[in-house]
C-alpha cells in the first residue's frame, strides 16, 4: 500500500511560515503541505531527529500571529523535511485547519481578503 493510500486525509500545498518545536528546541522553516491529519515541513536548518519523536507545529498566518500549536510526531524525514502526523487534534485546531485549507482552495483573489468580508 503507498503512502497516499494509507493517508487518512487528502494534503493540499501549502506555503506559510511555521515553526517545529521538538522538546527544547525550535526549527524555523516552511509548511509545504497540509491535511487535517498532517503536515509536510521544510527546515531552514537540517538538524537529525528520530522518526516518532514527538513534536508541536505551530503555522503562521499572514496577517496575524501564529496558530496555537499542534501536537505531532515525527513520521517520517528526509533530509530538511519533516512528515509530520498530528496527535489528538482539539475540535477548535481541527477547525483552524479546515478554515486554512478552505482559504487555500479558494480562488486567488479571495486570499488578500478579510475573514470577516468573507463570512458576510
Amino acid at each position: 500500500m503507498s503512502l497516499i493510500d494509507r493517508r487518512r486525509s487528502p494534503r493540499f500545498p501549502f506555503h506559510s511560515n511555521a515553526r517545529l518545536e521538538l522538546g527544547y528546541l525550535e526549527l524555523e522553516g516552511t509548511l509545504m503541505d497540509i491535511s487535517l491529519s498532517g503536515a509536510l515541513f521544510a527546515s531552514a536548518d537540517p538538524l537529525e531527529v528520530p522518526v516518532e519523536m514527538d513534536c508541536r507545529l505551530t503555522i503562521g498566518h499572514r496577517r496575524r500571529a501564529h496558530t496555537e500549536g499542534i501536537a505531532g510526531r515525527i513520521a517520517h524525514r528526509a533530509g530538511r523535511l519533516f512528515g509530520i502526523e498530528f496527535l489528538d487534534v482539539d475540535e477548535a485546531a481541527e477547525s483552524e485547519l479546515r478554515r486554512m485549507l478552505d482559504m487555500n482552495l479558494a480562488p486567488p483573489r479571495l486570499l488578500d481578503r478579510d475573514l470577516a468580508t468573507l463570512l458576510r
